[in-house]
């Protein structure tokens, strides 16, 4: 694999855009659809059925079991980007005579919070997640008590806390985390708010010199589909999402004050992940991502950034 091997894959509870199908039937307009639009990018939000916090408080109990490949793609990436974050932001602080805290802005049901909770800490951290969703959260905390209790968890994190927090609301973000935060993971939830309101919850929590790791939708992907999931029921359920470029992202990010650290990370899904076999060492069963994904194999689907917020 090329360097870095930033595999993604297509989340085939995703909600195809054009409304006449779910994107996880077969259709050929939608894979049309996907030739058509990829280098036309839109930035208004998808005909929304409900809001996000309704929409994620629906999907927990399936969220982590239903087959997301976006998710399983968020997952083996994280395994070699959270170390990195690690370094990052211990970097330098070796004297520091308090713990590091570090945020999961958007932690949903903690995939990525117990990885954090795993790494390689030197320094005495506090963890902080925070989400949305109440059905989420329990569930993240849940997974994080669970780790602890196995003793798998590094004896580095002397607390987590979890909070529900609406990042579109900076008038009732937790006032104490005000310019607290050393380091924040935020995967796969920038495509759910405007540009300038997700960064200036970015720049609200973040410390002078602390660092984010930020993965989000691919444009090419969001130009045709978005967040969401069919119920039991057979209804197509889906909340608010923007098909931000990658583009604009990083140009949100420079109107904010972020330091981009590096090239945007792209990645297109793996046929290995829906055939079974192994991806960057990693082996993946035979259908742990869904078939209707297939149509996705080359194309990139997922990005991510690394910001720094620059010490004044």
């Amino acid at each position: 694999m090329t360097q870095p091997s930033l595999l993604t894959a297509f989340d085939t509870s995703l909600i195809a855009v054009d409304r006449s199908f779910s994107s996880t039937e077969t259709n050929t307009s939608i894979a049309t659809s996907i030739s058509n639009e990829e280098h036309q990018p839109h930035h208004v939000s998808n005909n929304p059925n409900m809001d996000n916090n309704e929409l994620y408080e629906r999907w927990a109990g399936t969220y982590d079991s239903d087959g997301n490949p976006l998710l399983v793609v968020d997952d083996l990436r994280m395994l070699d980007l959270i170390p990195a974050f690690v370094v990052d932001v211990q970097q330098g602080k070796e004297s520091l005579d308090r713990r590091l805290k570090i945020m999961d802005l958007g932690c949903g049901t903690g995939r990525n919070t117990v990885k954090l909770l795993r790494a390689g800490w030197d320094h005495s951290v506090d963890l902080v997640a925070w989400d949305v969703s109440k059905a989420m959260l329990a569930i993240a905390q849940s997974k994080c008590d669970d780790l602890k209790k196995s003793g798998n968890s590094n004896a580095a994190v002397a607390e987590i806390e979890f909070d529900i927090v609406d990042f579109a609301d900076l008038k009732r973000f937790p006032t104490r985390y005000h310019e607290q935060i050393d380091g924040l993971i935020s995967t796969l939830v920038v495509e759910h708010l405007p540009l300038d309101v997700y960064f200036h919850a970015l720049n609200s929590v973040l410390r002078p010199g602390g660092i984010a790791l930020v993965t989000n939708m691919h444009e090419i992907m969001g130009n045709v589909t978005q967040a969401g999931f069919t119920s039991v029921n057979g209804d197509r359920l889906k909340g608010v999402s923007y098909a931000h470029t990658a583009n604009e992202i990083i140009e949100a990010a420079r109107m904010a004050g972020f330091e981009v650290m590096g090239p945007v990370q792209e990645a297109a899904l793996h046929a290995a992940m829906i055939d079974g076999g192994q991806v960057d060492g990693q082996t993946f069963a035979r259908g742990t991502v869904r078939e209707t994904a297939r149509r996705w194999v080359g194309k990139n689907v997922w990005c991510g950034f690394k910001l720094k917020k620059p010490v004044e």
